[in-house]
């Protein structure tokens, strides 16, 4: 009679303990339709998604997730490893943040670029939109992942040449801008001297006061095409990225000018001396 109980009893728990397995089996196989339905959802929803950066994220961090999740359903997750995952999956967001860094700092390169060719066209200045693009450059090839310090000398050269040459072409503005005024200054004293031909042709002026008068004429000219010579020169000079040499250059032509403008007042008073006491000997003989 216990033996038959016992036998039951078993028959019994058997029974139940299969019913357990079945209704477990049946409630895990209805969790995986769930999710199994879920993530189709949430597939078709990435399917339509515009591509960029918010889908990429969205993206990584579902595949983490499921990860886990799997993980978690078959009993293999632990806490290290779950650590590890979520690790991972930062680094990938980092990866992914540094990438559309990369691609839009790019992207406004190629758009400056543009910009700066209009620019030059029509005759705008330049420098600082220049120097703001060669540091975008820098910065992208930093974070595309160039040496930050073999980059950053590389780029300070750069600028530094930029500097250079933008300083040059200033320099040949003002020279240009010499060039008008002196032509200008020419045309001037060109004129005086004309009208100053025609009085000693028509008589109403002596050779003497004609060959006096010629002579301040060419000396006021001289002095005065020097006198803007300088002036534009030292404004060269206060361009600061010029290279030394070419300052040594224009302080060498100064200190000519200067000179030659020295020499033609001492002309000018020896001149000038010279016909006070030629006048008044011409008087003392009368």
């Amino acid at each position: 009679k216990t033996k038959k109980l016992a036998s039951r009893t078993s028959s019994l728990q058997d029974e139940i303990a299969a019913e357990n397995k079945a209704r477990a089996a049946e409630e895990k196989a209805n969790n995986d339709k769930i999710i199994a339905a879920r993530r189709r959802l949430i597939d078709s929803g990435f399917a339509i998604m515009k591509d960029g950066i918010d889908k990429e994220l969205k993206l990584n961090a579902e595949n983490y997730k499921r990860q886990i999740e799997d993980l978690s359903r078959s009993g293999e997750l632990t806490k290290s490893l779950k650590a590890n995952l979520l690790k991972a999956e930062q680094l990938e967001v980092d990866k992914i943040k540094k990438s559309y860094e990369v691609k839009n700092l790019n992207e406004s390169i190629k758009a400056d670029e543009l910009i700066l060719e209009n620019m030059k066209r029509s005759g705008e200045s330049t420098l600082s939109f220049e120097k703001e693009l060669l540091k975008k450059r820098m910065d992208a090839e930093i974070l595309a992942g160039a040496d930050k310090f073999e980059t950053q000398t590389k780029y300070q050269y750069l600028q530094t040449d930029l500097e250079t040459q933008n300083a040059e072409k200033r320099a040949e503005l003002f020279a240009k801008q010499l060039s008008k005024e002196v032509e200008a200054l020419k045309t001037a004293y060109s004129e005086k001297e004309t009208e100053l031909k025609r009085q000693f042709s028509k008589g109403l002026i002596s050779r003497e006061e004609y060959e006096n008068r010629l002579k301040e004429i060419q000396l006021d000219a001289a002095y005065e095409a020097n006198t803007k010579t300088i002036e534009l020169l030292k404004k060269q000079l206060d361009i600061s990225e010029l290279s030394a040499d070419k300052k040594a250059e224009l302080s060498k032509q100064i200190s000519d000018l200067q000179i030659a403008n020295e020499n033609a007042v001492l002309d000018a008073t020896i001149a000038a001396n010279e016909g006070k006491v030629k006048s008044d000997q011409d008087a003392a003989k009368k």
